[in-house]
């Protein structure tokens, strides 16, 4: 029993970090100015986002949504499904979302946005390249 048991506490843990890593395609640019008709954007990359959602979520898990990502360099339409969902407080969720579909023209735009996040994180906070 203690063998089955040390198994499942130790091999969750290391599975779930290497499929964290390897699920994550782009690399995520942490902003705050990054809006969309959700919420806060609070991370983003050129697969999906992270959106601190406040007042009644109007979004279930695994539900399409068309949104607007507000950027920097403008606005960018797509759609997003809702991948999970995390609730905060009191009428404050997290919630992770995948891009669907998204057009070459809105992909560009967004890779664009993503190298002014990374541009600006550098020069606020002094790291290399």
């Amino acid at each position: 029993m203690s063998t089955a048991m040390g198994h499942a506490a130790n091999q969750p843990r290391s599975v779930s970090v290497i499929r964290i890593q390897e699920n994550r395609s782009s690399g995520r640019a942490s902003t705050h100015r990054i809006t969309c008709s959700l919420g806060q954007v609070s991370d983003i990359s050129a697969t999906g986002m992270r959106v601190v959602c406040r007042g009644k979520l109007n979004v279930k898990e695994d539900e399409i949504i068309p949104m607007t990502v507000h950027t920097p360099s403008g606005p960018i339409a797509l759609s997003a499904q809702a991948i999970w969902i995390l609730k905060t407080g009191i009428l404050r969720h997290e919630v992770g979302f995948r891009f669907i579909d998204i057009t070459p023209k809105a992909l560009a735009n967004l890779e664009f946005t993503l190298k002014l996040c990374h541009i600006e994180h550098r020069q606020k906070h002094g790291d290399a390249a």
